[in-house]
């Protein structure tokens, strides 16, 4: 999911400055937000352009719910209160299990099979080279 939380402190006084800034899509809304963050907030998260797995969100934030695509489906916006802390959420996006994984998360999988197929290349080639070498010196024993 694309996520945007902040979680503050359960006596805070300026919890509706914050909603309003959270669900704005102005970029200087976004710089005031962040300098809130810094701070008033116990912790907070404002990349909305990288995705994160529920699980992950779910350690942050006490969200209670039995069916999360519903629970996804229907809300855009989230406030949640318990005795000591005050969430405020703004859900971007999401996909669920079976759906195709956006670009930005697959980036990082493709990289890495790239370079772990460049690595194979590479190490067969320098085996080759190594197996060249000892033929033309005659430096090798077969077992």
């Amino acid at each position: 999911m694309q996520i945007q939380y902040v979680k503050l402190p359960g006596k805070t006084g300026n919890k509706k400055q914050f909603r309003q800034l959270l669900v704005s899509n102005d970029p200087e809304d976004k710089n005031k937000l962040s300098d809130l963050c810094e701070k008033y907030a116990s912790d907070y998260f404002l990349d909305d352009q990288n995705w994160l797995p529920f699980s992950e969100v779910l350690r942050q934030i006490p969200i209670k719910t039995y069916n999360q695509e519903e629970f996804l489906k229907n809300r855009r916006d989230f406030e949640y209160q318990d005795s000591s802390f005050v969430y405020l959420v703004r859900f971007k996006d999401f996909k669920i299990k079976e759906s195709v994984s956006p670009l930005s998360l697959e980036r990082l999988r493709v990289k890495d099979i790239i370079l772990n197929k460049r690595k194979l290349d590479l190490i067969a080639q320098m085996q080759e080279d190594i197996y060249q070498q000892a033929l033309k010196k005659n430096t090798f024993e077969v077992y």
